[in-house]
């Protein structure tokens, strides 16, 4: 019986993993709405519910998700691998927070964030998620 379990173990982690490669390679190949609504079911898996943002006009978020402990302002930016992103994008979400009456922030990129950028996390209620966070949480929650 323990034989058979870890096999079944096995073959659900083989299966993450690859479906975390499929999905590595479908974000790239989305448009940014099509990321942004990826982001909005992804939140969904992980037990929230959600709603996008206008598609324009947003104040620098892109998806509200909110389970009964928190609402979060996810703000998402599909970037290419070299392209960064700069504090000022960072502080544009923490300032949309407000404006959403967040009590939390994601800020999600398919790239990654400068030094600087990434110093804002420290202390403010934001996370931010780089590449490597979020084929994580994709792999976790597909």
């Amino acid at each position: 019986m323990n034989v058979i379990l870890l096999i079944v173990v096995i073959i659900v982690l083989i299966i993450k993993y690859f479906r975390g490669i499929q999905f590595h390679e479908n974000i790239d190949e989305m448009t940014p709405r099509q990321f942004e609504k990826f982001i909005e079911t992804l939140f969904s898996r992980m037990g929230y519910s959600t709603k996008l943002t206008p598609q324009t006009g947003d104040y620098g978020g892109d998806v509200i998700a909110i389970n009964e402990n928190e609402e979060i302002l996810i703000e998402v930016k599909h970037y290419s691998e070299g392209k960064k992103v700069t504090p000022k994008e960072v502080q544009r979400t923490l300032g949309a927070m407000y404006f959403y009456k967040a009590n939390k922030a994601i800020f999600i990129t398919t790239s990654d964030f400068t030094k600087n950028a990434k110093n804002l996390e420290e202390g403010a209620p934001i996370e931010l998620w780089n590449r490597e966070i979020l084929l994580e949480k994709i792999r976790e929650y597909y």
